[in-house]
Formats: C-alpha cells, sequence, structure tokens
C-alpha cells in the first residue's frame, strides 16, 4: 500500500562508521593496499564522522575505538598481523552491532575480505535478520578469487566464490548499501571514493506507516521514482522491524 511521505532531505550528514578489515593470511599480499585505500576513504569521508576499525581472522578483534583522529587510525593499521582463518559473518554481525551504538545520526560498516566465510559462530540467515533489524548500511568489497571452470554438470551447483559473492550481495542488498567486487586490489582506491561520495550525499525519506498493528513483524518497503530514467537505480533499506506492543 502507498505510503505519505512526511520527512525528505538531502544533507552531507555525519556518520558513525565501522572499517572492517579481513586480516586473514591470504590478504598478506593485498593488506599494504587495503591500509592505504582505507586512510584515503577517512580523509574523503565528512570530517564530523567517527571511525572505528575491526580486523579479523578466525577471531574477531577492536583495533581502534570511535575516533575522528585519523593518525590513531594509521597506527592501528600499521600494526595489524596477517594470519589466520576466516571469521566473516562474526565480523559483519559485531562491527553492524558497533556501528549502532555510534552518536551520529547515520551508521555504516565497509567490509574488505579475500574470502567465504570459514569460521564463523553465525549462519547467514542469523546474519541477514541483524541486518534487517538494525539500522546500519553495510558496504561489501569482496575481493574474490576467479570462479573455478565447474564442467557441464558442476553448473548446477555454486560454487564457495560464487556462494561468497551472493552473501556479499544479500547483506548489502537488505541494508541500503552497495557490493563491490573488484578483479584487482588496485580498484580499491575508486571503491572507496565512490563509497565516501555516497556516504555524503544521500537522501532521508520517512513516513507514517497506515498500518497501526505492533506486532513486532518485518515489513517490505519498496521506493518508487516516478517519472525518472529507467536506467536509475535505487537502493535503499529493504525494510524494518515494526515496533511490538509490550507484553
Amino acid at each position: 500500500m502507498a505510503q505519505n511521505v512526511s520527512f525528505f532531505s538531502q544533507e552531507d550528514v555525519p556518520v558513525s562508521m565501522g572499517i572492517t578489515l579481513d586480516t586473514s593470511g591470504s590478504m598478506r599480499s593485498k593488506i599494504e593496499l587495503v591500509n592505504r585505500s582505507a586512510l584515503a576513504f577517512i580523509k574523503a569521508s565528512n570530517p564530523e564522522d567517527e571511525v572505528f576499525l575491526v580486523g579479523f581472522t578466525d577471531e574477531i578483534e577492536l583495533l581502534e575505538d570511535y575516533t575522528s583522529d585519523i593518525d590513531l587510525i594509521t597506527d592501528a593499521l600499521d600494526n595489524i598481523i596477517v594470519s589466520g582463518g576466516t571469521a566473516l559473518y562474526d565480523a559483519i554481525y559485531l562491527s553492524i552491532q558497533k556501528a549502532q551504538t555510534g552518536k551520529k545520526p547515520k551508521k555504516a560498516v565497509v567490509v574488505v575480505t579475500d574470502g567465504e566465510d570459514r569460521d564463523s559462530y553465525y549462519k547467514l540467515d542469523e546474519l541477514v535478520a541483524k541486518v534487517q533489524e538494525l539500522d546500519v548500511q553495510v558496504f561489501n568489497i569482496g575481493i574474490m578469487n576467479p570462479t573455478p571452470d565447474k564442467g557441464l554438470f558442476g553448473r548446477f551447483s555454486k560454487s564457495a566464490p560464487e556462494k561468497a559473492h551472493d552473501a556479499l550481495q544479500k547483506i548489502s542488498d537488505e541494508t541500503g548499501g552497495k557490493a563491490f567486487f573488484p578483479l584487482k586490489v588496485a580498484e580499491l582506491s575508486t571503491i572507496v571514493s565512490e563509497i565516501a561520495h555516497e556516504l555524503r550525499n544521500q537522501y532521508s525519506i520517512g513516513f507514517i506507516s497506515s498500518n497501526p498493528a505492533r506486532d513486532g513483524a518485518f515489513r517490505r518497503v519498496k521506493v518508487v521514482l516516478e517519472g525518472s530514467d529507467p536506467t536509475h537505480h535505487l537502493r535503499y533499506r529493504k525494510g524494518y522491524f515494526a515496533a511490538k506492543a509490550p507484553s
């Protein structure tokens, strides 16, 4: 059912933001460029943003708590040790929870990884439920391995890189963020520049639901831009959980 828009704005609003980096052993040859891209991203963002830094292997570590001091982030990046496995879902789960506690009006997490999840406690469906619950945009950058040639019969099943690709895409789609899959690590600088620009140039739309039920149910949202160029693509949060009446 169509809803009446009660709030609409476009302004450069400060963000409480997490940068979540895969520091597993397979990132060894990429981490230097990833670190430089992370710093370039912060420099291109709103100077009033507050940023925290998370590194993950098979364990999750808060490398730097909320700060607007780029020198502290630089020191934390310089001290990263690359080793271990990949608890990707756990890292995203804990990062969005951390982002939600921030003081700024908008919340976002940028994730850089090169592999599929191997070591997480949380499953993908649990993570998707969490990103649906919390108002945090997730931008995933997946530096994935090429999909292997699976032959004629292998085409009916997805490879591990394909499943990882789909998972990152789904997580970002649900939050109104975007997933990127560069073929080369060198593309990172362009991608982080795009994310920084987007976070500083977004629209906010609000409405009061015509459905008065306080049932705690997840409600899907569809945004349509009338009279627009059909090639334009809208990205937005795909839904929200209704308030639940106290028992």
